[in-house]
């Protein structure tokens, strides 16, 4: 391991369920205006564990596996096999018959075992993601182009830069994964915003339940969770649109 994990002490910035109901529509006010969301930016330091080689191997032949599958309906969405998932984990094996086992798998790994962000590193995305909301509209398709503002480029060009070249690899294959799938959503039924709510919790960790079951049923905790599940989609989002627009931040 490179470097330990830290925590980030965000309970300060926590949002209340008003203000996290307004934000899509204050994001979408200044998006139609043509006006700049400028988010706090801070240094990113490099934080991430460098992924092992054989997980980087397996990782990529995951990848490289649903090359022949961008037209797979649901992928990335619909669950595989557990016990195959299990099975491909455990034994470093990358191929199925089934592609929802390859993208599960893919998705486990990435979740589970190999992280390609640092707690640092994610929660900064997810801070962008916070500030800036991204117009959406029902059918869960992006409006318009995304406008990356300059403090966003830089952080996020930042963020990137502060991986191992291991997993900066990674990020690149599957970021490249991604716009595949979106290029092809119209038979895929997985356009940009579908992809990110599933993928950035592959690359950001989502907020964990709490250990009180009494809890859980909290409306101030679930819509706290609510929150963090939406800045992790709109944080993918802008991550994906700074790897279309500056592919050179992420060569190894």
């Amino acid at each position: 391991m490179l470097n330990e994990r830290h925590t980030v002490d965000i309970s300060s910035e926590r949002e209340t369920w008003g203000s996290w109901m307004a934000k899509p529509f204050t994001g979408l006010a200044n998006w139609w205006q043509g006006e700049e969301v400028t988010p706090l930016t801070t240094p990113v330091p490099e934080l991430s564990d460098e992924i092992t080689a054989e997980a980087k191997t397996f990782i990529l032949e995951l990848i490289a596996n649903l090359d022949s599958h961008h037209e797979e309906e649901g992928i990335f969405r619909v669950a595989g096999v557990k016990s195959n998932i299990t099975d491909m984990r455990n034994g470093w094996i990358a191929s199925s018959e089934n592609p929802n086992n390859i993208s599960d798998a893919l998705r486990q790994e990435l979740r589970e075992r190999s992280h390609v962000f640092g707690k640092i590193q994610g929660d900064t995305i997810k801070e962008l993601g916070k500030v800036r909301a991204i117009p959406i509209n029902r059918q869960g398709d992006v409006i318009g182009k995304i406008k990356l503002g300059e403090s966003e480029v830089n952080t996020l060009s930042a963020a990137v830069r502060g991986l191992p070249p291991i997993n900066r690899e990674i990020l690149k294959k599957f970021l490249s994964l991604c716009v595949a799938l979106d290029s092809k959503s119209d038979v895929n039924r997985m356009s940009k915003s579908k992809l990110a709510m599933m993928a950035g919790k592959c690359l950001m960790e989502p907020m964990s339940l709490p250990d009180d079951p009494k809890k859980i049923g909290d409306p101030s905790i679930m819509a706290e969770m609510m929150v963090d599940d939406n800045a992790i989609t709109q944080g993918f989002l802008l991550l994906l649109q700074h790897f279309e627009d500056h592919p050179d931040v992420y060569k190894a």
